[in-house]
């Protein structure tokens, strides 16, 4: 299960990534993003977007964050920029959490298959000498045919 979230994941963030860098408007990124919910790349970008929506929408000219004009003070240029960041932080961190979450497990079960492997096979011939034992006959004559 674990494997196909994983492969789930890069495929759309791959194609996440394509799009992102040959779309020219973040609202049409942002609508395919929509549609790859498997991406964190994905999740993480709409997550970015609905906070500079929300700067756009208190007034905050995102146009004017990135001007070069001397009218426009640094302060207002990066106001609100710093939620934006956190935001995006907290996206990161708990795409990284969800990505990350059952790997100690997988390792475990990886690591430990051969031996229960083994077992099963340890099992099988005390299984068998224990039938041998039970059929009477004398020790070689079970496991050894005499012509």
């Amino acid at each position: 299960m674990k494997y196909k979230y994983l492969r789930r994941a890069f495929k759309e963030s791959e194609a996440f990534t394509d799009y992102f860098w040959r779309c020219r408007d973040f609202s049409d990124v942002y609508a395919k993003s929509k549609e790859l919910t498997g991406s964190p790349l994905a999740r993480i970008f709409r997550i970015g977007y609905a906070e500079l929506a929300k700067l756009s929408q208190s007034g905050v000219s995102i146009s004017s964050m990135s001007s070069e004009s001397e009218d426009v003070t640094i302060s207002s240029r990066f106001a609100g920029m710093d939620n934006v960041k956190r935001a995006l932080r907290r996206a990161i961190n708990s795409e990284i959490t969800g990505l990350t979450q059952l790997v100690p497990f997988l390792a475990t079960t990886g690591n430990t298959s051969p031996f229960i492997g083994l077992f099963g096979t340890v099992w099988g011939i005390m299984n068998s000498f224990h039938g041998i034992g039970l059929s009477g006959l004398p020790w070689k004559k079970g496991i050894h045919r005499e012509n």
